[in-house]
């Protein structure tokens, strides 16, 4: 931060406690010495000591959580310079916020655009992406062959994040079965049933990436891909990631555009967001797009190859603090991480990651998430995840044989 004083006296409000995989980021606003309240269903343990205060309310009932905060704004004349969340389910919350507040940020009519995963493919899509339909009955897959293309397409909810209750799907009878299997789940989301739509789309192969972005008075000031390949079919789990990105200048700059076309578009001048893409042979396609900074992996992924602090600029950002972001013409290192996903689902039986792999002077990072006996679920029935292996190296090539073996060497037992 260029100076910590601009930031004595200063009140953000956090929509969302996340989880536990994010409370880095409370800590570092803590540590910057911002007044910190967050906006809850409760006071959640793993972020306690790093908030001064908490707004508890259902964040699922958006007119009881924006009457909270109505309530803390006026009833005890409190204030709130700016709101800001970090998880993608809070998003339309914290937009409403943002607009019943009249404070800087990104406002309802942006972010239901940008979140609604159809407009998206209609606006930016290319000529066989925007053919993407909409499902409301299991008659409607009736339409796919005749309206659309052939097999294999993706389906997925129109509101989403994540990739939860993503799915590539091959023949017509899949179509059916997992249309019923996302209504289902969607019903049993709150934050997603009274958006119920599915949406239906042509499965684009190519290069999946993640685009990280700053933007401030309409300027990108910031712009990181990170290679997000291959992931994991038909549910599409992230596996692998490296950064710098091995894509081509050329098809670096196309992703690039289309960024900040569809920024420029909703009329985004201000805000720190992820998009996800595919680029395929000679052109880039929106995958869905990230109104917030990504998690914990992709922030570390950029501060240690760039030297750019996610979670600062996007403070800055918000108190219109001008930021002049250096960002090296090389990169300081070369990332490369991946998911211990199960193999299948069932109970946890053994955990084994030897000391040799925290002692490797390559590795930068060794998460488990689980434990011993509990238990883990795989697609369809649930997203889980041992944890992650990341290697910080100095060039692509060995990161990548690095991460092989080291990985390898860690073995955790389902049965």
């Amino acid at each position: 931060m260029d100076d910590p004083a601009w930031l004595q006296g200063k009140t953000l409000l956090v929509v969302d406690a996340c989880s536990e995989k994010k409370s880095f980021v409370f800590k570092a606003l803590h540590e910057l010495g911002i007044h910190l309240i967050c906006l809850y269903t409760y006071e959640a343990e793993w972020i306690k000591e790093y908030v001064d205060e908490w707004i508890v309310a259902d964040v699922y009932d958006y007119n009881k959580a924006l009457e909270w905060v109505g309530k803390y704004m006026w009833s005890w004349k409190n204030t709130i310079d700016w709101v800001i969340t970090y998880r993608e389910d809070a998003v339309i919350l914290t937009s409403m916020i943002v607009d019943k507040l009249w404070i800087l940020g990104i406002h309802f009519d942006q972010a239901s655009k940008l979140k609604n995963k159809y407009l998206l493919r209609q606006m930016y899509g290319s000529e066989d992406y925007n053919k993407s339909i909409k499902i409301y009955s299991k008659e409607d897959i009736d339409i796919i062959d005749s309206h659309i293309w052939s097999y294999p397409i993706v389906m997925k909810p129109v509101f989403g994040a994540d990739s939860s209750n993503v799915v590539k799907v091959n023949s017509k009878e899949e179509a059916l079965y997992h249309y019923t299997l996302i209504q289902n789940k969607i019903h049993d989301d709150v934050n997603l049933r009274d958006w119920f739509e599915i949406l239906a789309e042509k499965y684009i192969a190519g290069q999946e990436v993640d685009m990280d972005i700053v933007m401030q008075d309409g300027i990108m000031k910031f712009f990181s891909i990170t290679d997000n390949d291959p992931t994991t079919e038909p549910y599409f789990l992230e596996s692998w990631q490296n950064t710098p990105t091995r894509l081509s200048i050329d098809a670096q700059e196309k992703l690039q555009a289309l960024a900040l076309k569809i920024i420029s578009d909703v009329g985004i001048s201000d805000a720190c967001l992820h998009f996800e893409a595919k680029y395929t042979w000679s052109w880039a396609e929106i995958i869905e797009t990230n109104l917030r900074m990504w998690w914990a992996r992709v922030h570390s992924f950029v501060y240690n190859a760039r030297w750019v602090d996610l979670v600062v600029e996007s403070v800055k950002v918000a108190l219109w603090i001008s930021t002049f972001i250096n960002k090296p013409s090389h990169p300081l290192a070369y990332l490369v991480g991946k998911h211990l996903l199960p193999e299948r689902s069932w109970i946890i039986t053994s955990i084994h990651v030897p000391q040799e792999v925290y002692d490797d002077p390559r590795i930068l990072e060794v998460k488990i998430l689980t434990q011993v006996w509990q238990e883990i679920f795989t697609p369809p029935d649930g997203f889980g995840d041992h944890g992650w292996i990341t290697v910080k190296w100095d060039s692509p090539e060995q990161a990548d044989e690095a991460l092989v073996r080291l990985k390898n060497l860690c073995n955790i037992v389902v049965e």
